[in-house]
């Protein structure tokens, strides 16, 4: 049996350990937070997904919380001005498609 080390236990990580581990490898996670930390702690990224992203984790059963969470219909991005008040160097916004 192959052993396999991921290092990083996050949005990439742990996804990847449990297709793993589904298809027979022993798996070992290396990361800097706690099992205590991902389960209760602080969100460390947008959290914001993609369909292929999202369908990896419906791939592995892992979309557990795909009907709760409300889809992705556009992204935006502002850089405020550094002087003048309500005023933005770049301002802009697509929809998703």
């Amino acid at each position: 049996m192959r052993r396999i080390a991921i290092v990083g236990g996050g949005q990439a990580g742990l996804p990847l350990a449990l297709g793993l581990l589904d298809k027979g490898y022993q798996v070992t996670v290396v990361t800097n937070r706690t099992p205590d930390d991902v389960c209760n702690g602080r969100v460390m990224s947008s959290q914001c997904m993609f369909d292929s992203s999202l369908q990896f984790e419906r791939d592995l059963g892992l979309n557990h919380w795909e009907s709760q969470c409300p889809p992705v219909e556009g992204i935006g991005f502002a850089v405020p001005h550094p002087e003048i008040s309500n005023e933005k160097v770049i301002a802009w916004k697509c929809p998703a498609r």
